[in-house]
């Protein structure tokens, strides 16, 4: 049973194959090719686990610590960078890095802080200051080794012990040298290597970033003392780029409104400006403090405080000391009992505090303002044929001003006005315009016949491509359609020359009668001229009889179709002489 299963399985594959044709068996045998060449690649890759760094920049010691702990875990691994990045299967990164975690590795290479973990109390207060410096070098190592393109680094750092004795002109500054290892291909830009420069000014402290020199392992000078002067005056060459770039900007926003505006006012070509600015770009910041005088009114004057004493009485008013300087004179009087007169006095203080009036201001000028605009402007003397009078001019010089924000009048304390605006009328000489207009006429007169002949080209091509196509795959047979004329017999295409300009169904009736017409007359003729006297006809002649027999019967059969369905006869015949 199953032996005759795959013999009817190979004998349809065979009957199918034998069916397609040479092209769909090509397509055929290549697709199968690639279903293989996929599956085995599918499976090889399947095979092979996928591998990532578990670490990378690891110097000797702690790569081969790792190594040997892979090895005694068992665990798969590759090696690359000449053994500086170590490879593990996807799957067990995370894995691995908290295992080796727990055993501190790795160590970078470096010691940082944790040196004092483990400290004792027999440490002196020099030592104490070694160690620190050997931690703060190996933290600073590893924190520039996270940065991009740093594989590792190496800091060395020079801390002077304080003097007491010495004043602080005299004190020695802290120094660093930095050694970097970059990747591979990697170069670091100039605002990265800046960066590694601040973060170790900032970790250390008395540390200048002209004391420190930054170098790579290759020897390359990448940041010193005179290449930080060099970027101050890189820097201000940058700030000059900068202003002279938003100089032009002014000059071109200025000059671009009063063209528009000329433009459409005298036509194009008729006017040409030239804007030249002067901006200020000098920090300014002012403070200014006023006191503002009370108001003459008395209702202006805001009370902040008033304080009023009011005494009154009566009694004796003792007599005011007199005479001669001396003693005598200073010791008071003393009056008279017999003086029995009292005297009555009122007394009043009052004291009224008013408040200030003060403004505070605070002025910060923005930069990039506009000091001083010149602004040109030639007008052609004839526009439209007509020429350009005084007062045209001076209302083109009034448009001018508006647009381009120029003040003309005279400050106080200036003897002149701050912008400057002239116009003037020339005649102008429009033969370069003509002539530039003209080329650009011509090339456009140009690139739209290239274009047309691409566009002719490329239709070109594609009915050739499909003329191809179908000349190469052919039309498909319809399985449906009715045979061939000549399938059902030799000679009846015959049949189909000359309808004569009759209707469809006409035409096929017609020519069944003149072909059986023409088939009886022939006929004739050939027994006729081939016989020999006696009514025997040559075996030659025999055939020939058998041939035309059989063009009789088709003849007779498709006269007899035409006269019980002429339509169904008519579409047959259209489809045979579509063929």
């Amino acid at each position: 049973m199953a032996s005759n299963f795959l013999q009817q399985l190979r004998a349809d594959g065979q009957r199918i194959v034998g069916q397609l044709s040479r092209q769909q068996k090509l397509g055929l045998g290549a697709l199968a090719a690639a279903v293989v060449m996929g599956s085995t690649f599918l499976f090889i890759w399947a095979q092979n686990p996928d591998y990532t760094p578990l670490y990378r920049g690891l110097d000797d010691k702690d790569a081969n610590s790792i190594v040997m702990k892979l090895r005694e875990d068992k665990v798969a691994y590759q090696l690359a960078d000449n053994g500086a990045t170590i490879l593990v299967p996807r799957g067990k990164v995370d894995e691995l890095r908290l295992t080796l975690a727990g055993l501190e590795l790795p160590k970078h290479g470096s010691i940082g802080f944790e040196v004092f973990d483990r400290t004792s109390f027999g440490m002196t207060d020099q030592q104490q200051k070694i160690q620190y410096q050997r931690a703060l070098q190996g933290e600073l190592s590893r924190t520039i080794g996270t940065v991009s393109g740093v594989g590792s680094a190496r800091v060395h750092l020079v801390i002077p012990t304080p003097d007491l004795f010495s004043d602080g002109d005299a004190q020695k500054q802290a120094t660093a040298t930095i050694v970097l290892k970059l990747t591979d291909g990697h170069k670091l830009g100039e605002q990265q290597v800046r960066s590694v420069s601040h973060l170790v000014t900032g970790a250390v402290e008395g540390l200048k970033e002209e004391n420190i020199s930054i170098t790579d392992t290759n020897g390359n000078i990448l940041f010193d003392k005179e290449m930080m002067a060099n970027n101050s005056e890189s820097s201000r060459l940058k700030l000059n780029q900068e202003q002279t770039v938003l100089t032009k900007a002014a000059d071109e926003r200025i000059q671009r409104n009063v063209q528009s505006m000329l433009d459409r006012v005298l036509g194009g070509g008729n006017a040409v400006v030239k804007v030249a600015t002067e901006l200020d770009f000098s920090p300014e910041e002012a403070n200014e403090e006023r006191y503002t005088p009370n108001g003459a009114d008395a209702n202006d004057k805001v009370i902040r405080s008033t304080r009023a004493v009011t005494e009154a009485g009566q009694g004796k008013t003792p007599g005011a000391p007199g005479g001669v300087p001396g003693t005598t004179s200073n010791i008071p009087s003393y009056q008279s009992q017999a003086d029995n007169g009292e005297q009555a006095f009122d007394r009043q203080d009052v004291t009224t505090n008013y408040e200030v009036s003060k403004v505070i201001k605070k002025t910060t000028k923005s930069l990039g303002q506009i000091k001083r605009l010149s602004v040109s402007v030639a007008v052609n003397s004839v526009v439209g044929g007509e020429a350009i009078t005084q007062e045209k001019l001076g209302d083109i010089k009034a448009m001018v001003v508006a647009a381009s924000g120029a003040v003309l009048t005279v400050m106080p304390g200036a003897s002149a006005s701050r912008d400057i605006v002239t116009v003037a009328s020339m005649k102008f000489d429009n033969s370069l315009l003509a002539k530039e207009l003209e080329q650009m006429n011509e090339q456009q007169r140009q690139q739209f016949y290239m274009t047309l002949a691409g566009v002719v080209l490329a239709i070109v091509a594609i009915v050739a491509l499909l003329i191809a196509l179908r000349m190469a795959f052919g039309r498909r047979q319809d399985p449906y359609a009715p045979p061939s004329l000549s399938e059902l017999d030799p000679v009846a295409p015959g049949l189909m020359n000359g309808h004569n300009g009759h209707s469809p169904d006409q035409a096929e009736l017609l020519a069944a009668a003149q072909a059986e017409e023409d088939l009886r007359n022939s006929t004739e003729d050939v027994y006729a001229l081939s016989g020999n006297g006696n009514g025997d006809a040559p075996e030659d002649l025999l055939q020939l009889t058998e041939a035309i027999s059989r063009r009789t019967a088709t003849v007779k059969g498709l006269s007899e179709m035409a006269k019980d369905d002429p339509a169904n006869m008519a579409r047959l015949l259209r489809a045979w002489m579509a063929e």
